[in-house]
């Protein structure tokens, strides 16, 4: 673990419980009226919710917020924060085919989502703070409406979401070499707009069915957020489902071609890794890696003759190797989750001076996740053996790389490039 990434931790740790304590002192006499049976309910609750989050994008989510906000506008911050440290700390995920739980995650890992949660709350409170007193809306001090607590919710969801951003970007940033502001608006693309729909609509109403029904109202109301958790869960899977597919076609195309065995995967790593240092959304970037897993899929209609010749091909052969793009192209096209990926496909060998194929487009005719792939690939093959030659010399590869920037090469990708490799991430 580096240095910058140690003292990090420790601060949030220091933080975390300066905050807890600040929250627990904050409540003074109110303590006295605290509900324990209804707070240990919402720690159950949190634990279930937390233990049931899903993976999605870059992080994960799960319906736990909605417990948080409940307790919150119940019982006021300490108790949120209490609760939801609690659902954080004793959790069970599932992780591929793996459990994980407390006692096999290192503890520096949990100490770090507990505190960084208490922490959230923490900020969230301080927002609402602002401009709500203390305790204008909690349970103890008078029963709560549906009018009264959306404005609060609002301003508390839209605080955790950007100080979760904030923390975990922040972890990010000490640990990989990247943009500070490409972490944050992943993150918090996902959780504000988690936070503000159904974490909102489900905390408020959570909280009003537990102060007019109970428990027992508050759980039958939360059972179809658990359903909704559920169909959400059941597109996720599909998804991996697809990725697991991609991988397995570019397996058996790399099957197929003896002398680049595992290419399409590190040219996927090299373009993901990129596009990532250029600051590209999501969605941009999962463009990236699924086109360049699948970039030479057209080598599938080129017969093994050719691709496994021994020497240098021919003039007639190496138009036949060419037409593996537009090959490719044609075989994706159609494919409605592939859509975004097949121009990427059909111009990976373009050139930025329009000297490439199929198309001889140059410039901005050509889209830059695919300029990102192109040179992934080319460094890729370059740093291989071939039938024909052996792999070339590292320092040779980057040097022409750089003499092509501008030329064969997108200016920006050469440059984002070299920088990556000057700082020893691939």
């Amino acid at each position: 673990m580096k240095a910058k990434t140690k003292i990090y931790l420790a601060l949030i740790y220091m933080l975390g419980v300066s905050a807890l304590w600040f929250m627990f002192q904050e409540l003074g006499p109110l303590s006295d009226t605290l509900d324990w049976g209804a707070i240990f309910y919402l720690m159950i609750l949190s634990l279930v919710t937390e233990s049931l989050q899903v993976g999605y994008k870059e992080t994960s989510i799960s319906v736990g917020f909605s417990v948080n906000l409940a307790a919150f506008l119940l019982f006021g911050p300490f108790v949120a924060a209490a609760t939801i440290a609690f659902g954080f700390f004793f959790r069970v995920t599932k992780k591929g085919e793996d459990t994980v739980h407390v006692f096999n995650t290192p503890i520096y890992k949990n100490l770090f989502n507990v505190c960084s949660m208490i922490l959230c709350v923490f900020l969230a409170s301080r927002l609402v703070f602002l401009f709500y007193d203390y305790s204008v809306f909690y349970h103890y001090s008078g029963s709560i409406d549906l009018m009264g607590t959306i404005v609060p919710g609002v301003i508390y969801a839209i605080g955790f979401s950007i100080a979760n951003s904030l923390l975990i970007s922040m972890l990010f940033v000490t640990m990989v070499p990247n943009s500070f502001i490409h972490y944050f608006i992943e993150n918090i693309s996902v959780t504000l707009i988690s936070s503000l729909s159904i974490g909102l609509i489900s905390g408020v109403l959570l909280s009003i069915l537990y102060e007019t029904l109970g428990i027992l109202g508050s759980l039958l109301f939360f059972l179809p957020i658990l359903y909704a958790r559920y169909t959400f869960k059941l597109y996720v899977d599909m998804k991996d489902a697809y990725l697991v597919t991609i991988s397995a076609l570019a397996s058996s195309m790399d099957a197929k071609d003896h002398y680049t065995q595992g290419h399409s995967e590190r040219v996927s790593q090299y373009a993901e890794a990129i596009a990532k240092k250029m600051n590209l959304g999501y969605d941009e970037v999962e463009n990236v890696r699924t086109a360049a897993l699948l970039h030479d899929i057209g080598k599938i209609g080129v017969p093994d003759t050719i691709l496994n010749k021994p020497g240098r091909l021919n003039d007639e052969e190496y138009k036949i190797c060419q037409r593996h793009a537009e090959i490719g192209h044609s075989i994706v096209h159609g494919i409605s989750y592939l859509k975004k990926s097949e121009e990427i496909i059909r111009s990976h060998h373009e050139h930025y001076n329009g000297k490439g194929y199929p198309d001889g487009l140059a410039g901005d005719n050509v889209a830059l996740e695919t300029y990102i792939v192109a040179l992934a690939d080319a460094y890729d093959a370059m740093s291989s053996d071939r039938p024909y030659r052996n792999a070339l010399p590292e320092e040779k590869i980057l040097s022409i790389i750089a003499k092509e920037r501008g030329q064969q090469f997108h200016p920006e990708v050469v440059d984002v490039f070299l920088s990556l490799k000057k700082d020893g991430i691939f």
